[in-house]
């Protein structure tokens, strides 16, 4: 549901965008919006190349302009802080509001109620056996869009009483830029431990550096999840005659292997 601070941002954007059209301006506030956060807490080589994207995009307002940007931001952070029990895909609401969808390659995002459903029906009855079990439980979506498959999963959680801020790791992954932008922005300011990588899941393919949002930074995840990983590639190759239930995404340049039991 759009509330007042959305409302403010769609006003902002539009206002922005009787000068450079309003699919210019949205593009590039994700665009900068998400290049801010990365560099504020993942200080790896890309470090630079993602302040140079950022810098080249602020050539193109005056101040009072990019001031405007700083505040959509603002805006944004303060709509998914009312969400925090029930995290909602504002993002996707807002692209929607501002009727984005028909120059962006007729994209639509998915209903707030089928994404919530999915997310129950993904974690079903044996969630709390898996945070019981290793502390934490993976989601993989790899095609996450603005993040909203992964949202409406961390609503299922918090209905069930349990932590999306501190027991789930995602790893997402689109071919989109765009898309890659949007959730990782969401789920950075959702406080979700997640990597988001641009790249194709079905070719494996990939492009420049992964995401990382803060509390995946922060949180100590690098080591954390890894770790894991390996105990569960030890546990499958001694169970080598059972089932697969795993699938892999191509994570900068290596194969996360994210199980699915």
């Amino acid at each position: 549901m759009i509330v007042k601070y959305s409302k403010e941002l769609v006003k902002l954007i539009e206002g922005l965008g009787y000068k450079h059209g309003k699919w210019e301006v949205f593009n590039d506030f994700i665009a900068m919006g998400a290049f801010a956060i990365s560099n504020g807490v993942d200080h790896r080589p890309h470090r630079q190349d993602r302040e140079d994207e950022y810098m080249k995009i602020v050539k193109k307002y005056n101040k009072d302009e990019l001031n405007s940007f700083c505040e959509m931001l603002g805006l944004l952070a303060l709509e998914l802080e009312t969400h925090v029990e029930e995290p909602q895909d504002v993002l996707g609401e807002i692209f929607t509001e501002l009727g984005l969808h028909n120059q962006w390659k007729g994209q639509i995002f998915t209903p707030p109620s089928i994404c919530e459903l999915m997310g129950e029906l993904t974690g079903g009855v044996g969630l709390h056996e898996e945070i019981e079990k290793n502390g934490y439980v993976t989601l993989n979506e790899p095609c996450i869009g603005s993040g909203n498959i992964v949202l409406g999963f961390c609503r299922s959680m918090a209905k069930a009483k349990l932590n999306y801020q501190k027991q789930l790791v995602v790893v997402g992954v689109d071919i989109d830029i765009r898309c890659v932008y949007m959730s990782y922005i969401q789920l950075s300011l959702m406080g979700i431990p997640a990597v988001i990588i641009h790249g194709n899941t079905l070719s494996l393919e990939t492009w420049g550096a992964d995401w990382r949002t803060p509390f995946y930074i922060l949180g100590g995840w690098y080591r954390r999840f890894p770790k894991r990983q390996n105990e569960q590639a030890v546990q499958e190759s001694e169970d080598a005659e059972q089932p697969d239930n795993s699938y892999a995404v191509k994570d900068g340049g290596q194969l996360s292997f994210i199980n699915q039991d």
